[in-house]
Protein backbone atom coordinates (compact mmCIF):
# COMPACT_ATOMS: atom_id res chain seq x y z
CA UNK A 1 0.00 0.00 0.00
CA UNK A 2 2.75 2.07 0.85
CA UNK A 3 4.40 1.60 -2.85
CA UNK A 4 1.18 2.82 -4.50
CA UNK A 5 0.89 5.73 -2.41
CA UNK A 6 4.18 7.23 -3.77
CA UNK A 7 3.98 6.03 -7.01
CA UNK A 8 0.61 7.96 -7.07
CA UNK A 9 2.71 10.98 -5.49
CA UNK A 10 4.96 10.68 -7.79
CA UNK A 11 3.42 10.42 -10.85
CA UNK A 12 1.26 13.67 -9.54
CA UNK A 13 4.47 15.53 -9.24
CA UNK A 14 5.65 14.17 -12.27
CA UNK A 15 2.28 16.16 -14.40
CA UNK A 16 1.57 18.83 -11.68
CA UNK A 17 5.52 20.21 -10.49
CA UNK A 18 6.29 23.77 -10.46
CA UNK A 19 7.87 23.48 -13.58
CA UNK A 20 5.55 21.20 -15.22
CA UNK A 21 2.63 22.86 -13.93
CA UNK A 22 1.83 25.48 -16.97
CA UNK A 23 2.66 23.11 -19.77
CA UNK A 24 0.15 20.77 -18.65
CA UNK A 25 -2.69 22.89 -18.28
CA UNK A 26 -1.57 23.90 -22.20
CA UNK A 27 -1.52 20.48 -23.12
CA UNK A 28 -5.07 20.08 -21.82
CA UNK A 29 -6.39 23.68 -23.20
CA UNK A 30 -4.95 22.85 -26.89
CA UNK A 31 -7.35 20.85 -27.86
CA UNK A 32 -10.54 22.72 -26.54
CA UNK A 33 -8.60 26.28 -28.00
CA UNK A 34 -8.15 24.58 -31.44
CA UNK A 35 -11.88 23.69 -31.28
CA UNK A 36 -13.40 27.12 -30.17
CA UNK A 37 -10.57 28.74 -32.75
CA UNK A 38 -12.78 26.96 -35.07
CA UNK A 39 -16.18 27.38 -33.43
CA UNK A 40 -15.74 31.11 -33.68
CA UNK A 41 -13.48 31.79 -37.50
CA UNK A 42 -14.98 28.83 -39.40
CA UNK A 43 -18.30 29.38 -41.63
CA UNK A 44 -20.80 26.47 -42.23
CA UNK A 45 -17.56 24.15 -41.30
CA UNK A 46 -18.32 20.75 -41.81
CA UNK A 47 -18.44 19.08 -38.44
CA UNK A 48 -18.46 15.56 -38.94
CA UNK A 49 -15.50 15.96 -41.55
CA UNK A 50 -14.44 18.18 -38.61
CA UNK A 51 -14.81 16.06 -35.89
CA UNK A 52 -13.05 13.45 -37.73
CA UNK A 53 -9.58 14.47 -38.95
CA UNK A 54 -9.44 16.00 -35.40
CA UNK A 55 -9.57 12.32 -33.70
CA UNK A 56 -7.45 11.12 -36.16
CA UNK A 57 -5.10 14.03 -36.81
CA UNK A 58 -4.43 16.15 -34.30
CA UNK A 59 -5.08 14.03 -31.34
CA UNK A 60 -4.34 10.39 -32.87
CA UNK A 61 -1.27 11.55 -35.03
CA UNK A 62 0.52 14.83 -33.44
CA UNK A 63 -0.64 15.80 -29.77
CA UNK A 64 -1.14 11.91 -28.11
CA UNK A 65 2.04 10.42 -29.25
CA UNK A 66 4.28 13.36 -28.22
CA UNK A 67 2.64 13.65 -24.60
CA UNK A 68 2.38 10.16 -24.27
CA UNK A 69 5.80 9.47 -25.05
CA UNK A 70 6.89 12.46 -23.23
CA UNK A 71 5.53 11.34 -20.03
CA UNK A 72 7.13 7.77 -19.91
CA UNK A 73 10.45 8.61 -20.86
CA UNK A 74 10.04 11.21 -17.80
CA UNK A 75 8.72 8.26 -15.55
CA UNK A 76 12.21 7.11 -14.95
CA UNK A 77 14.71 10.58 -15.89
CA UNK A 78 12.35 13.09 -13.56
CA UNK A 79 13.71 10.62 -10.83
CA UNK A 80 17.49 10.92 -12.15
CA UNK A 81 17.36 14.46 -13.05
CA UNK A 82 15.90 15.42 -9.86
CA UNK A 83 17.46 12.81 -7.70
CA UNK A 84 13.78 12.66 -5.56
CA UNK A 85 13.80 8.98 -4.63
CA UNK A 86 16.97 6.99 -2.76
CA UNK A 87 14.58 4.37 -2.49
CA UNK A 88 14.85 3.73 -6.05
CA UNK A 89 18.59 3.62 -6.40
CA UNK A 90 19.55 1.84 -2.76
CA UNK A 91 17.08 -0.98 -3.13
CA UNK A 92 17.43 -1.86 -7.04
CA UNK A 93 15.04 -5.25 -6.32
CA UNK A 94 11.98 -2.70 -5.90
CA UNK A 95 12.47 -0.13 -8.77
CA UNK A 96 10.94 -1.63 -11.39
CA UNK A 97 7.70 -2.40 -10.00
CA UNK A 98 7.89 1.19 -8.44
CA UNK A 99 8.68 2.94 -11.73
CA UNK A 100 5.91 0.31 -13.06
CA UNK A 101 3.12 1.45 -10.49
CA UNK A 102 3.93 5.05 -11.95
CA UNK A 103 3.95 4.69 -15.42
CA UNK A 104 0.25 3.20 -14.76
CA UNK A 105 -0.92 6.23 -12.82
CA UNK A 106 0.36 7.93 -15.50
CA UNK A 107 -1.82 6.14 -17.70
CA UNK A 108 -4.55 8.09 -15.40
CA UNK A 109 -3.10 11.60 -16.51
CA UNK A 110 -2.98 10.45 -20.26
CA UNK A 111 -6.74 9.36 -19.90
CA UNK A 112 -8.11 12.46 -18.89
CA UNK A 113 -5.86 14.58 -21.63
CA UNK A 114 -7.32 12.27 -24.15
CA UNK A 115 -10.80 12.41 -22.66
CA UNK A 116 -10.56 16.43 -22.68
CA UNK A 117 -9.57 16.52 -26.23
CA UNK A 118 -11.74 14.57 -27.78
CA UNK A 119 -14.77 15.41 -25.60
CA UNK A 120 -14.03 19.21 -26.99
CA UNK A 121 -14.01 17.48 -30.38
CA UNK A 122 -17.28 16.19 -29.76
CA UNK A 123 -19.24 18.94 -28.21
CA UNK A 124 -18.45 21.18 -31.27
CA UNK A 125 -19.64 18.25 -34.05
CA UNK A 126 -22.40 16.67 -32.10
CA UNK A 127 -24.03 19.78 -30.02
CA UNK A 128 -25.94 21.00 -33.87
CA UNK A 129 -29.29 20.12 -34.13
CA UNK A 130 -28.33 18.53 -37.91
CA UNK A 131 -25.92 15.86 -36.01
CA UNK A 132 -28.28 13.87 -34.09
CA UNK A 133 -27.75 15.37 -30.70
CA UNK A 134 -25.51 15.14 -28.10
CA UNK A 135 -26.71 12.06 -26.09
CA UNK A 136 -27.73 9.98 -29.47
CA UNK A 137 -24.06 10.45 -30.28
CA UNK A 138 -22.63 9.52 -26.57
CA UNK A 139 -21.04 5.72 -28.35
CA UNK A 140 -18.83 7.95 -30.26
CA UNK A 141 -17.18 9.90 -27.84
CA UNK A 142 -16.56 6.51 -25.19
CA UNK A 143 -15.47 4.38 -28.22
CA UNK A 144 -13.12 7.47 -29.77
CA UNK A 145 -11.52 7.71 -25.96
CA UNK A 146 -11.18 4.00 -25.86
CA UNK A 147 -9.41 3.84 -28.97
CA UNK A 148 -6.75 6.92 -28.06
CA UNK A 149 -6.28 6.21 -24.53
CA UNK A 150 -5.05 2.34 -25.73
CA UNK A 151 -3.10 4.27 -27.91
CA UNK A 152 -1.68 6.57 -25.65
CA UNK A 153 -0.87 4.05 -23.21
CA UNK A 154 1.07 1.92 -26.03
CA UNK A 155 3.04 5.30 -26.60
CA UNK A 156 3.69 6.04 -23.19
CA UNK A 157 5.23 2.17 -22.36
CA UNK A 158 7.49 2.62 -25.41
CA UNK A 159 8.70 5.84 -23.76
CA UNK A 160 8.90 3.86 -20.74
CA UNK A 161 11.54 1.27 -22.39
CA UNK A 162 13.70 3.97 -23.81
CA UNK A 163 14.22 5.35 -20.72
CA UNK A 164 16.49 2.80 -19.54
CA UNK A 165 17.68 2.07 -22.75
CA UNK A 166 19.14 4.95 -23.96
CA UNK A 167 20.81 8.14 -23.22
CA UNK A 168 18.19 10.48 -25.39
CA UNK A 169 15.00 8.53 -24.63
CA UNK A 170 12.92 11.11 -25.44
CA UNK A 171 14.29 12.22 -29.00
CA UNK A 172 14.87 8.37 -30.06
CA UNK A 173 11.49 7.37 -28.92
CA UNK A 174 9.61 10.17 -30.93
CA UNK A 175 11.97 9.41 -34.01
CA UNK A 176 10.52 5.79 -33.76
CA UNK A 177 7.25 6.29 -32.68
CA UNK A 178 6.36 8.94 -35.83
CA UNK A 179 9.04 6.78 -38.38
CA UNK A 180 7.07 3.28 -37.35
CA UNK A 181 3.35 5.45 -38.20
CA UNK A 182 4.12 6.48 -41.89
CA UNK A 183 6.26 3.55 -43.04
CA UNK A 184 3.03 1.74 -42.93
CA UNK A 185 1.86 4.22 -45.16
CA UNK A 186 4.54 3.71 -48.33
CA UNK A 187 5.08 -0.10 -47.54
CA UNK A 188 3.32 -3.38 -47.82
CA UNK A 189 0.20 -4.02 -46.16
CA UNK A 190 1.12 -6.34 -43.61
CA UNK A 191 3.42 -3.30 -41.98
CA UNK A 192 -0.20 -1.86 -41.04
CA UNK A 193 -0.55 -4.56 -38.04
CA UNK A 194 2.36 -3.82 -36.42
CA UNK A 195 1.76 0.58 -36.66
CA UNK A 196 -0.09 1.49 -33.03
CA UNK A 197 -2.17 4.41 -35.24
CA UNK A 198 -3.50 1.92 -37.55
CA UNK A 199 -4.63 -0.41 -34.72
CA UNK A 200 -6.15 3.07 -32.95
CA UNK A 201 -8.14 3.93 -36.37
CA UNK A 202 -9.37 0.31 -36.43
CA UNK A 203 -11.21 0.90 -32.71
CA UNK A 204 -12.22 4.75 -33.76
CA UNK A 205 -16.33 5.48 -34.65
CA UNK A 206 -15.08 6.75 -37.85
CA UNK A 207 -13.22 4.56 -40.20
CA UNK A 208 -10.49 6.47 -42.01
CA UNK A 209 -9.93 5.73 -45.82
CA UNK A 210 -6.18 5.16 -46.60
CA UNK A 211 -4.71 7.57 -48.82
CA UNK A 212 -4.38 7.26 -52.67
CA UNK A 213 -0.66 5.88 -52.40
CA UNK A 214 -1.30 3.77 -50.02
CA UNK A 215 -4.92 2.53 -50.95
CA UNK A 216 -3.30 -0.86 -53.42
CA UNK A 217 -0.70 -1.48 -50.51
CA UNK A 218 -3.12 -1.85 -47.62
CA UNK A 219 -6.28 -2.31 -48.82
CA UNK A 220 -6.61 -6.02 -48.19
CA UNK A 221 -5.07 -5.99 -44.84
CA UNK A 222 -8.07 -5.63 -42.48
CA UNK A 223 -7.62 -4.95 -38.98
CA UNK A 224 -10.22 -6.25 -35.93
CA UNK A 225 -11.46 -4.70 -33.53
CA UNK A 226 -10.23 -7.39 -31.08
CA UNK A 227 -7.20 -7.66 -33.02
CA UNK A 228 -6.56 -4.27 -32.53
CA UNK A 229 -6.87 -4.30 -28.50
CA UNK A 230 -4.98 -7.05 -28.81
CA UNK A 231 -2.14 -5.43 -30.19
CA UNK A 232 -1.58 -2.40 -28.21
CA UNK A 233 -2.22 -4.14 -24.76
CA UNK A 234 0.72 -6.37 -26.09
CA UNK A 235 3.11 -3.76 -27.17
CA UNK A 236 2.51 -1.77 -23.67
CA UNK A 237 2.92 -5.40 -21.89
CA UNK A 238 6.27 -5.91 -23.60
CA UNK A 239 7.63 -2.80 -23.23
CA UNK A 240 6.65 -2.48 -19.54
CA UNK A 241 8.06 -6.24 -18.95
CA UNK A 242 11.31 -5.52 -20.38
CA UNK A 243 11.68 -2.36 -18.55
CA UNK A 244 11.01 -4.10 -15.39
CA UNK A 245 13.39 -6.66 -15.72
CA UNK A 246 16.28 -4.18 -17.23
CA UNK A 247 15.39 -1.26 -14.44
CA UNK A 248 16.98 -3.21 -11.50
CA UNK A 249 20.23 -3.71 -13.49
CA UNK A 250 21.32 -0.60 -13.82
CA UNK A 251 22.71 1.84 -11.72
CA UNK A 252 21.53 5.30 -13.02
CA UNK A 253 24.24 7.08 -11.32
CA UNK A 254 24.96 11.07 -12.33
CA UNK A 255 26.65 10.37 -15.14
CA UNK A 256 24.51 7.53 -16.07
CA UNK A 257 24.16 7.66 -20.39
CA UNK A 258 19.93 7.67 -19.60
CA UNK A 259 20.19 10.70 -17.64
CA UNK A 260 19.68 12.94 -20.22
CA UNK A 261 16.58 12.85 -22.08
Amino acid sequence: MNMLSVAWKLSFYQVWNRKRRWSTVAMFLLPVLLVLGIAMFARHPDTTEFYKGFVTNALGFFLIPFVAVFWGTAVLTDEIEGKTLVYLWTRPRHRGTLLLLKLMFMWVWLALLVFSGVAAGYLFAYSTNNAGGLLENLPVLLWDWRALTLAAIAYSSIGFLFSVLFRKPLTYAILLVYAWEVIPNVGPGFLKRISIRQQMLALVTHKEEPGRIAKTLMSDVVITEMQAIATLLVVAAVCCVATVFIAPQREFLSDDPARNQ
